[in-house]
């Protein structure tokens, strides 16, 4: 895959004593933002922090979720009991869990860290570098 080449953590191959080449783009791992953070959102943070207090005195927690059933998909926020599987993930991990005949009673389940902050901009980068390259 592109991210594979583009962020890899292996070693390189010692480089002469040449001066490096110069970088295709900034890092975006520590890059600077230029722009200012954006407005709150009065109209959207009243009803998500009373959604997540109507959770909370329920015992139960907001987890952002995507689920694929036949001729339907839905993406967004549930609230879920605490005894869920997606209510005990916890900061950046990530969860599939997988509802079928065969696992009916107790899904199958895959959790594991996000990819982070680092692999993302990798990732990123590498798409927009394919970009630029096929549109050269």
């Amino acid at each position: 895959s592109d991210l594979g080449r583009v962020g890899s953590n292996r070693p390189s191959r010692p480089r002469s004593s040449a001066s490096p080449p110069a970088p295709a783009a900034p890092d975006p791992t520590t890059a600077t933002a230029t722009a200012p953070a954006p407005a709150p959102t009065p109209t959207l943070d009243a009803p998500i922090a009373a959604r997540l207090a109507a959770a909370r005195e329920r015992g139960e927690v907001i987890r952002f979720v995507a689920s694929v059933e036949p001729g339907r998909i839905r993406v967004g926020p549930q609230s879920l009991p605490l005894d869920a599987p997606l209510a005990r993930l916890a900061r950046t991990d990530n969860m599939i869990v997988i509802a079928s005949e065969r696992y009916d009673q107790r899904p199958l389940v895959v959790t594991g860290p996000g990819a982070g902050v680092q692999v993302t901009a990798m990732g990123v980068l590498s798409d927009i570098l394919r970009i630029i390259a096929e549109r050269g």
